[in-house]
């Protein structure tokens, strides 16, 4: 448990220190991009220094993705009250090999292993994004987070065929790509 009370505070260090160097654009009254930047730093960050691999680059530049399709590893998250919106977080399988290494503990039988990897995306998401609530902007004082989630395919026909505001985050061992669901 201390292990992950320091990798919050050093989280909430780094994406404060984020905000405050890069300029986060809150004013702008359209939150959209501003949130998913904030959320994909905060991502970039904790990959970086807590699970100890190297972010390439976390973008600044927010770009539409359609006809979605979800890969083998992803995890969503809403996000509820001022601001509506589901997070959808895609991990290259690459990433999650090298996640699952500092994640999963040794000494479990080879399904309850796959399961915990199967988890990853959950375990990442709902660290960076719940941190990240403490930073968004003062006008969305009102939110919170629903547990980590897989799409139904009611909502994957909702979106398959919208544009998604997205941001991808590169690192040495594979992509993140994180889209935002406006709801």
């Amino acid at each position: 448990m201390l292990h992950v009370r320091n990798i919050i505070r050093r989280f909430c260090y780094h994406i404060t220190t984020v905000l405050l160097t890069e300029g986060v654009n809150v004013m702008s009254g359209n939150f959209d991009k501003e949130v998913l930047v904030l959320i994909a730093k905060g991502v970039g960050i904790f990959i970086q220094e807590d699970m100890g691999v190297e972010v390439v680059e976390v973008s600044d530049t927010t770009f539409y993705i359609s006809r979605y399709q979800p890969p083998r590893f992803y995890t969503a998250i809403g996000i509820k009250g001022d601001f509506n919106s589901v997070i959808v977080f895609n991990f290259e399988t690459s990433l999650i090999k090298k996640l699952s290494a500092v994640l999963v503990p040794e000494g479990f039988s080879r399904e309850e292993t796959l399961e915990m990897i199967a988890d990853v995306p959950a375990e990442v998401a709902n660290i960076t994004l719940g941190l990240a609530l403490q930073d968004f902007p003062e006008a969305i004082d009102d939110v919170s987070i629903t547990p980590p989630f897989k799409l139904d395919d009611a909502l994957i026909k909702e979106i398959k065929d919208s544009k998604l505001l997205s941001i991808k985050i590169r690192t040495v061992a594979g992509d993140i790509l994180c889209s935002m669901i406006k709801r």
